[in-house]
């Protein structure tokens, strides 16, 4: 993104940094920065409160207080988003001027493991990696009348948002979630027609996601977020059902040590289990695929993208009943987040649904942005 070359171009030139946060992102950002393109030296972690005599990827983790801190430096807020403000404050009050930040959603930390996911998936799955822009986007079909649209899914219960979007001629709202109130937010409802409405609370967006395959006809189609769209620009946009395009996805997350990993310290491990126990039974094709992923550290997010019609019914064919034959095992889950665990094995089932189709589908990355 070319908004961002000053902040590339900043990291690319300097030669060690310190990094405000010892948490996940902390840690993701530091494995992005150490690796190609970027090989940077990590002087320390910095945390607001006392430090332990710890270490991080064989750096120092030590208190904003420390004398060894030079302020002068760049240093990076790797952590997420509610904590940004309150760090901004303490480093103000430390004279820190060189300040760039990288929180969990913002648009810039996507575009600093961008460049590592290119040079990673080059070298260990052997494709490239391609942006979707026009000098990777080749015309093949004939004109006709075909159409692209993204349903950005929304619900009653959503959080209010600070900052405003321009709605896009190419999105289409669709309310989740509508079985389970009579409030209606939405012309579209994902409880009208054939529908999985009711199971919202486990399968979050995927409820939209079923909608779409089975009540709609679009050439070109997929889903976003009422807070994460995909920045796409029209023209593209209007080229994308000509064009030789398959799927076009999010940049991946990264996840240290390992996307198993970070699934079992954030969720149920049983349930993880569980998805490969479906797999065998019903895709066993899938199973190396299943755990390259989770021996991996990247993974596609969101269950965010825009797929050609015939790849999202192949699909949604291939993902449902997997869900399903969790969802028997798995149950109702107490805690309300943790019940979300459809939505978030997707995301997963979603990474490992591309990785086996490397060959014989063309994957596009974009990005996206995270409203506040």
């Amino acid at each position: 993104m070319t908004m961002f070359n000053n902040e590339i171009n900043i990291l690319q030139n300097t030669e060690s940094v310190y990094i405000y946060g010892a948490g996940d992102v902390a840690r993701e950002v530091a494995w992005c920065l150490m690796n190609k393109p970027y090989e940077k030296k990590i002087d320390a972690f910095i945390v607001s409160g006392d430090a332990k005599d710890e270490k991080l990827f064989d750096a120092p983790i030590v208190s904003c207080n420390s004398e060894m801190i030079d302020y002068t430096k760049l240093v990076i807020i790797a952590v997420l988003e509610k904590y940004v403000n309150e760090i901004m404050d303490i480093l103000k009050v430390k004279g820190a001027e060189n300040i760039m930040v990288l929180s969990f959603e913002s648009d810039l930390w996507c575009e600093v493991r961008k460049k590592v996911y290119f040079e990673y998936v080059n070298n260990n799955y052997g494709f490239k990696a391609k942006l979707l822009d026009n000098e990777n986007l080749f015309l093949k079909e004939e004109k006709k009348e075909l159409n692209t649209n993204v349903y950005v899914v929304k619900s009653y219960f959503d959080k209010k948002l600070n900052e405003k979007w321009t709605d896009k001629s190419w999105e289409t709202d669709i309310q989740v979630g509508a079985a389970l109130t009579d409030n209606i937010i939405c012309d579209i409802r994902d409880n009208l027609g054939e529908n999985i409405s009711e199971k919202n609370k486990k399968y979050c967006e995927l409820t939209a996601l079923y909608w779409i395959w089975k009540n709609t006809s679009e050439n070109f189609v997929g889903i976003c977020h009422y807070r994460r769209h995909f920045l796409i620009d029209e023209m593209i946009i209007e080229k994308l059902p000509y064009s030789d395009v398959d799927a076009v996805v999010t940049i991946p997350m990264v996840n240290i040590p390992s996307v198993e990993a970070m699934y079992e310290k954030n969720h149920d491990i049983k349930d993880w289990d569980i998805v490969r126990e479906a797999l065998n039974e019903i895709s066993p094709e899938y199973v190396t695929d299943f755990d390259n992923v989770s021996k991996g550290v990247f993974y596609v997010a969101y269950n965010m993208f825009i797929m050609r019609r015939e790849w999202l019914d192949r699909y949604c064919e291939w993902l449902f009943p997997i869900l399903e034959y969790c969802e028997q095992r798995i149950g109702e889950k107490e805690d309300v987040y943790q019940n979300r665990y459809a939505g978030f094995l997707a995301e997963r089932l979603f990474t490992i649904f591309l990785l086996h189709h490397k060959d014989d589908m063309n994957i596009v990355f974009a990005e996206k942005h995270f409203l506040q």
